[in-house]
């Protein structure tokens, strides 16, 4: 394959960053290993280890995937687990945070991302992302993304704690997390959906079937060996179809503007 280390090259900005998002998910592996939490891998970072062995080399975001019970098993021990170098990023974390998944972020880093979005977050470190995923329909899917995507308009937003603004998100969050969301998965499971998806409001649409994901296979990622789907292969070309063809290079985006780091 094309060497393509001159988007990352050793030294760089992005490397730095990328290999911090690695020491954070060694973490996370030791904290689930120890409480016996399956994940998994997931997404463009799963596409990366299996077409490069580590980072797609342009990539600057980390996902893994788990099943809900497992997440919320995770949320339960995690907090007291974390180093104090690691905090835990949620709506209940951070008031101005309106994902329906976590991040797991540095507290040595500051990330500006392009156009600004985060600039409302408590926490802005580097970070690495945690989904759950669930069964449901595309129909629910793509209703919770609209709905959602609403939302993450407003949060970009500048606006203080207790101002209208703020007042107004957490309402819709509210009532998102607990009318609308738990109504689809009701009808979800009346409906035995087989298909799982990242969770409502995450705002992808890429299907997930359990046989590609159990039992769990294991993958080498920058020189460590971490869970990985039963067949990545088939999860990937779910997502992704041709997933070995490299894309247009000229057309590759980022999604920070810059990072600082402390000394």
């Amino acid at each position: 394959m094309e060497d393509l280390s001159y988007f990352n090259p050793e030294g760089s900005i992005l490397r730095k960053h990328q290999m911090k998002m690695v020491d954070i998910l060694c973490v996370i592996d030791k904290i689930c290993k120890k409480h016996k939490i399956n994940y998994w891998l997931s997404s463009g970072t799963l596409l990366g280890a299996v077409r490069h062995q580590g980072f797609i080399p342009w990539d600057d975001d980390l996902d893994i995937e788990m099943l809900a019970e497992d997440y919320n098993r995770f949320l339960s021990v995690i907090q007291s687990e974390l180093p104090e170098d690691l905090v835990l990023q949620s709506y209940k974390t951070d008031p101005n945070y309106v994902a329906p998944y976590v991040k797991i972020r540095d507290t040595k880093s500051c990330l500006y991302e392009t156009s600004n979005k985060d600039c409302n977050y408590k926490y802005r470190g580097i970070y690495i992302d945690i989904f759950y995923i669930e069964p449901s329909i595309r129909f629910f899917i793509r209703v919770a993304m609209k709905l959602h995507g609403y939302l993450y308009k407003l949060s970009y937003r500048p606006c203080r704690k207790g101002s209208f603004l703020f007042y107004c998100k957490r309402l819709i969050l509210v009532f998102l997390q607990n009318c609308i969301y738990p109504l689809f998965r009701i009808l979800s499971k009346l409906l035995r959906c087989k298909k799982f998806y990242q969770c409502l409001g995450a705002g992808f649409l890429g299907e997930r079937d359990k046989k590609d994901l159990f039992p769990l296979s294991t993958v080498c990622f920058e020189g460590k060996i971490f869970p990985a789907p039963y067949n990545p292969d088939a999860y990937l070309t779910r997502l992704y179809g041709n997933y070995m063809q490299l894309p247009d290079l000229s057309k590759i985006e980022v999604h920070l503007d810059k990072i600082e780091f402390d000394k």
